[in-house]
Parts: structure tokens; C-alpha cells; sequence
């Protein structure tokens, strides 16, 4: 030990701090990140100036000594920075072992042979021994058929961590919008009034319903429900309020509708449905390899379901994708879908995506998210899963069954694009642009100029942080590794209020771009809706928004409301998204700055116009078949 008081205190205070933190902070069985040490101790040798530790590990000495540095470097220099030559520390528990090197040759210094060594397992790592417990636990306790199967996945391997996605169990559309499958039709309906028949409409639909994401059918189906779909396939009113409140509300909700902007021409009453008029209870989407295919599905979809006693309210059709490595623009002439999450574990990431992976639990049920929480999960009484179709909430058969697990909640949203209108606006702001005498593009570039300062992007999909003033004349690059905070923190190349830079603006609320990219990511959705066809309503085309998100409110409506139609967003003074901004509240100002000074662009708004709406349960494999089994009996009240 270093002599001094003041050493026997800090040293003190950090093993408090480590025993506190591995019996009250860490999961047990681990040491932060650490699972490889079997069992471990610090004493004081008595009567000498000697501080003793002693461990047991799986694996070699030399990947004990990096775990160490790479994932407890600051605990272990808070302890041995109070002994004499351990590398320099900065402020007790800072650097020190993070020097690997001289680290390792400290260390090696240090140790003393020992004439009696005991280990419970010699033969076992930690990960066996954690396996071999699971088997054991499992093995008294495995009540259902899925914990069973569960179960039998243990020999051989290590029990299955928490963030480990179980993509068999989850619906295709939450693990991306099938690009791949060309076409699709959604078709938006209500469940026959019967409880029974809309049970025994979902039980001969389940067998259909498409789950995990490997290669897709030709027809793949997916299914999900609103609040009083829930409830008409007799979910009682106790099992609906575990659900979060703004599934409970829906979209219409009056708070809602003014917080999302639906009011006006956009209010819920002038919707063709998911209004009070045409309430839908749930959503059949709709992907087949070919078109006829597709018409064959929607036909015999809609005649299934009223032979139960259903009905379809509306059935909204979509243009054929072009193959993924084609342009796929959407309605106003863009590239869509460049900037999206990748889900941590769902498949490989590159370094260029490494700003947008985001936890499972931030778009899928009973996974931790971004905080390293699980997020609140619908759930059902024990006695009314009889048949233990639901995974346990708790340690015990008794506890709630998670109706939750492996699903997720769908944003959709029908919304009319003006693109004659948007383009005319960016034709005449490039008039008066051109007029002025400010262009900082040629005129041939104008049009094209203005409408990536609405967007924030130029119609290949190219960012303008990276390319802000030159029309790309190549294809699209698919970039998406770009920063506004050291790129572009005043807004010259990208305007604040471009629809993307309001969408995601990554690191550009502050100085600490970790921080500030944490936040947005707390914030992201999925998107996996495609343009829709025109129909018998009207010429005009638009998109069917849908979204996945795991937090209504905290991801989509935070979106909608404080980023998109915020009139002050990032110090903004009544401006709006200009794609999105409608109605009074919006002034349709666009504020341009460039190097010659600011270029106020006006007009644009009222160039969307949502047609319906609602928010959806897109339950797990597991959610399907309990929805869909027989009731005879409710512990709670029925519905």
C-alpha cells in the first residue's frame, strides 16, 4: 500500500463501492460487464501494509487482464491506485489501467505462487455453470410448452440473454417494411360484434400470418388491433388499461388529435376512416411477390372475413416497390427510408451505422431499451391463460402472463401529398430567389435547390451537410453517416427546420454529441409504410405513413409533436416542417440561411392532408394464439 491515512480511506471507500455495486447495481453473476470471474476477494493482510486479492476465471489470463481494461478499468484503478507503482491514476479512479501495457507488467509484478488453489467447477466456465443452473432450475419448474422448449435449448449452449430477439415469434413487419415483397394492400376493418366469431375469424387467420424475418413467402400476411379490436375479441377492460395510455386513447382522443396537429381540415371527423363515423378495430396488411397474387389474397381476405361477420371499412392499395437496388422515392419525389434504426442483434451493422443502433426494447416488448429498462408490457391474469399460452411476468406461475412479449405498437397513417402544390411553391421561391440576385446555385439548379432546403436532402437521397450546394448528378449514395453538430451547427448547409434535420437531428441540440445522439435515439421509429394508389376519392396520391415504435408517446407522438410541428423548434420562430406543417398554426416559412444572408422561402404548408388513422397492437405469435383460443370463462369482468 501507498503509506498515509488517507490511502487506507480511498481505498476503503472504493471496495464499499465495488461490493456495493456488484450486490445491489450489477446483475448477478457479473461484475459490470464482466462474467467471467467465478468468485473473487480483497483482504488486508494483517499486521502488514499488503492488500491481497484472489480470483477464480474462466479463460485465459491474458483475456482476464483485458476484460479488466476494456470494461472495469475505473473500479479497478479506484482500488489498486491506492498501491505502490501501479501506473499513473488521474483522480483516483481514472486511467491507470486503461495503460494495458504497463498495466499487464504491474500485475504480473505482483502475483505470488500459492500452494492450495479450490474451484467448485474446474472444468466449467461461467457460462456452463450459468447454463447447467438454468437446466437445473428449468427442469422443476418448466410448466409450459414454450418453457419447455426453452428449456431443451440449454444443452449444449448458453441460456438465452434478455436482448437476444426471438424473431420466430415476432410478425414480419416489426423487423422492417419487406422491401422485397413488391406489393401490398392494407385492408382496415371491423371484427364481427360476436366475440366467439371474431375469435374464430383470428384462429383461422393465424396459420397464414407471416413471423420472423428469413425468406419471405409469396403471400405474406401480418395482423394487428386497436384498442376496441382488443376489446371485441374480449379483452376485458382491466386487460386493456395495462396497456399504455395512448393505445387506450387512440389517435382520435382530443388531446391527442390537437398535439399531433389533427385539427381543421386534418381533424379526425373528415377522415375516410379511423374517425367516429368509420372506426376500424384492426389491420390486415397485405404482401404478395406478384400482382395478381395480391388481388387473389385481398379478394379472398374480404370474403373470409365477412363470412365471419366482419367487414372492411377501407382498403387502401400501394404501387408496386422497384427492387431494392433501384431508386424508391416517394410521393414528392424523394428518396425515402435512408435514415432508419438498426436494431442492436437483429442483423449486422457497419461502423457508418453505428450513430443509429438502437436497443430491441426501443421497437419490440420485453427487451431492454436504450436506458437498459424493459419497457412496461400489456398483460393478462394468470387464471384467464388456463392453457399457459402467455410467457410469466415473475418467477411464478401465478404471476401476470406477458401479452406483450415480442410485440409492438403500429403508427398508421393515410396522408394525402399536394405534389403539384409543393412544387409550384418551390418554383416560385426559386423565382424570387433568382430575382434577388442571391442565388448560390446556377439557375438551372434553383428548383431543385429549394426543395432540399425543404427537405434536407437532394432528390437522390444525397444530405446537404455533405454536399450543400452542387445538384448530384449520380445515384443515390445511401449516405447516412453524417453529423449536424461539427458538420453544420449553424444550419447553412441544412436549414433547422428541413423535414429530416426536424426528423433526426442527431447531435445537433448541444456540445456533447454522445449525449445529444442519445437522446434522439431515444426518439426514433421505424418506418415501414409504402405511397399509396390513388382511389375513388381523389387523383391525388400520398403515403400510408405506418411505424413501429415499442412508446407511442415517447417516440412517435414526441416526434410528431416536438420536432415536426413544433413552431420553435431548434430557436425557430413560427416555423413548421414544411412538408408536414398545416392549418393556421402554420405560417409556411422556411428560413434559408446562406453565406449572403438569410433567404426567407413562404408557402410552405397545407401540402398534407391525413385521411385516417389509429394506433395498432401488432401482437407476437404467442399473443395470436391466446387472442384467438376459446374463452369459457373471465376472472374479471367480461366485456
Amino acid at each position: 500500500m501507498k503509506v498515509g491515512w488517507f490511502r487506507r480511506v480511498t481505498l476503503r471507500l472504493a471496495l464499499f463501492g465495488v461490493g456495493f455495486a456488484a450486490q445491489r447495481i450489477f446483475q448477478p453473476g457479473f461484475l459490470a460487464a464482466l462474467g467471467t470471474i467465478h468468485a473473487a476477494r480483497f483482504m488486508m493482510l494483517p499486521g502488514t501494509d499488503k492488500l491481497l486479492f484472489f480470483s477464480n476465471y474462466g479463460g485465459s489470463w491474458q483475456s482476464y487482464l483485458e476484460d479488466f481494461i476494456s470494461q472495469a478499468h475505473v473500479g479497478l484503478t479506484a482500488v489498486w491506485s491506492n498501491t505502490a507503482d501501479f501506473p499513473r491514476a488521474n483522480n483516483l479512479a481514472f486511467d491507470g489501467a486503461t495503460d494495458g501495457d504497463r498495466f499487464k507488467r504491474w500485475a504480473r509484478r505482483q502475483q505470488s505462487p500459492t500452494l492450495f488453489w479450490y474451484g467448485a467447477y474446474p472444468e466449467l466456465t461461467t457460462a456452463r455453470v450459468r447454463a447447467n443452473a438454468a437446466i437445473r432450475r428449468g427442469l422443476a419448474s418448466a410448466s409450459t410448452e414454450r418453457e419447455a422448449r426453452d428449456w431443451f435449448a440449454l444443452f449444449g449452449s448458453a441460456p438465452a440473454q434478455s436482448a437476444q430477439i426471438a424473431t420466430a415469434n415476432v410478425q414480419t413487419l416489426a423487423l422492417g417494411g419487406m422491401p422485397r415483397v413488391p406489393h401490398a394492400s392494407y385492408l382496415l376493418g371491423q371484427l364481427p360484434e360476436d366475440r366467439a366469431a371474431a375469435r374464430l375469424w383470428l384462429a383461422d387467420l393465424k396459420s397464414a400470418l407471416t413471423f420472423g424475418g428469413a425468406r419471405l413467402p409469396q403471400l405474406a400476411l401480418n395482423v394487428a388491433f386497436t384498442s376496441l379490436g382488443l376489446t371485441r375479441l374480449g379483452l376485458t377492460a382491466s386487460e386493456i388499461s395495462t396497456f399504455p395510455a395512448a393505445f387506450q386513447d387512440g389517435m382520435t382522443a382530443p388531446w391527442r388529435s390537437r398535439a399531433l396537429g389533427d385539427v381543421e381540415r386534418n381533424a379526425p371527423e373528415s377522415w375516410r376512416w379511423g374517425g367516429a363515423r368509420n372506426p376500424v378495430d384492426f389491420a390486415l396488411l397485405v404482401y404478395t411477390m406478384d400482382v395478381a397474387g395480391l388481388a387473389e389474397a385481398v379478394e379472398a381476405q374480404t370474403r373470409r372475413l365477412q363470412s365471419f361477420g366482419g367487414v372492411v371499412v377501407r382498403q387502401v392499395d400501394t404501387p408496386a416497390l422497384p427492387p431494392p437496388e433501384q431508386s424508391s422515392p416517394e410521393p414528392f419525389g424523394f428518396e425515402d427510408g435512408l435514415s432508419q434504426p438498426r436494431v442492436r442483434g437483429l442483423r449486422p451493422t457497419t461502423p457508418a451505422e453505428a450513430d443509429h443502433v438502437v436497443e430491441p426494447g426501443e421497437l419490440l416488448l420485453g427487451y431492454p431499451d436504450n436506458s437498459g429498462f424493459l419497457p412496461p408490457s400489456p398483460s393478462v391474469a394468470a387464471i384467464d391463460d388456463p392453457n399457459n399460452l402467455l410467457s410469466f411476468t415473475g418467477g411464478h406461475p401465478n404471476a401476470p402472463h406477458d401479452l406483450g412479449r415480442d410485440g409492438t405498437f403500429l403508427v398508421m397513417r393515410q396522408l394525402r401529398q399536394n405534389v403539384r402544390g409543393f412544387w409550384a411553391v418551390v418554383e416560385r421561391n426559386a423565382d424570387a430567389v433568382r430575382a434577388g440576385g442571391r442565388a448560390p446555385v446556377p439557375d438551372d439548379e434553383l428548383v431543385d435547390w429549394v426543395g432540399a432546403k425543404a427537405v434536407g436532402r437532394w432528390r437522390n437521397g444525397d444530405p446537404l451537410v455533405t454536399r450543400p450546394n452542387r445538384r448530384p448528378f449520380d445515384a443515390a449514395t445511401d449516405e447516412n453517416d453524417f453529423r449536424y453538430g461539427h458538420l453544420d451547427p449553424a444550419g447553412q448547409k441544412c436549414p433547422f427546420g428541413a423535414h429530416i434535420r426536424r426528423a433526426n437531428p442527431r447531435d445537433g441540440f448541444g456540445a456533447d454529441p454522445a449525449t445529444q445522439l442519445a437522446v434522439a435515439n431515444r426518439h426514433r421509429i421505424l418506418r415501414v409504410g409504402r405511397p399509396y394508389l390513388p382511389d375513388r376519392d381523389g387523383d391525388d396520391t400520398g403515403l400510408m405513413f405506418i411505424c413501429v415504435n415499442a412508446d407511442i408517446e415517447r417516440q412517435f407522438e414526441f416526434l410528431q409533436q416536438t420536432w415536426i410541428g413544433n413552431p420553435q423548434f431548434a430557436g425557430l420562430r413560427g416555423e413548421c416542417d414544411p412538408l408536414l406543417g398545416a392549418g393556421a398554426a402554420a405560417s409556411g416559412r422556411l428560413s434559408i440561411p446562406t453565406a449572403a444572408g438569410l433567404i426567407a422561402a413562404v408557402g410552405f404548408k397545407d401540402f398534407v392532408t391525413v385521411l385516417g388513422g389509429a394506433y395498432l397492437f401488432l401482437p407476437s405469435r404467442q399473443a395470436v394464439d391466446f387472442l384467438s383460443a376459446p374463452q369459457t370463462g373471465k376472472s374479471s369482468e367480461n366485456v
